[in-house]
């Protein structure tokens, strides 16, 4: 899909792109310049393979309770140079039981109320040159984080590098690590006018 703009779309089923799975077909969808806004949550579908580049999710205020842009189980996902902007959610970005890497985005003007706006679970997930700012985590202090980072009961690895969280809120921890083992790696790593009610940071891994 290229050179697209979805806006003031719904769809009664909840998601305007529904991928099915099959377990043994890979499933691979690319985005380029792509604009989403004001519309029904975007994908779902699992162990699939999602790429976008030069795109824009933007100006969601209608508050739903699954993941706006994506809600697809063991899958890969690559976002490059995107913007991500004004935003109220009652929910997380994307499924928290797939692999993630986000290089090139700018995520602003964020507003959420429910749990944390990224939340990985079990999977290795990589943060380069990413630009958090006005992002505003409202919601119960034991799910009201930026990031929530769990490996479950495997070794798994969270990297941010080369980004900055700033004039931002959170009710609970901005960052929390859990899990069996977790390895983290913090390089260039700004965090500035931040308020949190929680630790910048809270780690309780067993094993870092």
């Amino acid at each position: 899909i290229s050179d697209t703009v979805l806006t003031n779309s719904y769809a009664e089923c909840g998601y305007l792109l529904y991928i099915e799975s099959h377990k043994y077909e890979e499933q691979h969808i690319k985005l380029n310049n792509f604009t989403f806004s004001n519309s029904t949550p975007f994908i779902r579908g699992d162990s699939i393979k999602i790429n976008i580049e030069n795109s824009a999710f933007k100006n969601v205020t209608k508050r739903v309770f699954v993941p706006l842009l994506s809600n697809s189980k063991n899958s890969l996902i690559n976002i490059s140079n995107t913007e991500i902007s004004n935003l109220e959610l009652s929910c997380e970005l994307f499924n928290d039981e797939s692999q993630y890497y986000l290089n090139d985005i700018k995520i602003n003007n964020i507003k959420s109320n429910g749990k944390a706006l990224f939340h990985f679970v079990n999977n290795n997930i990589t943060i380069n040159n990413c630009e958090f700012e006005n992002i505003n985590c409202n919601g119960d202090i034991n799910y009201s984080s930026l990031i929530i980072f769990d490996s479950n009961e495997s070794n798994k690895k969270i990297s941010i590098s080369n980004s900055v969280i700033k004039n931002s809120y959170s009710n609970g921890p901005l960052i929390k690590i859990t899990g069996s083992k977790s390895d983290v790696i913090l390089d260039k790593f700004e965090i500035t006018k931040v308020t949190s009610y929680g630790p910048f940071i809270e780690n309780t891994s067993e094993k870092v």
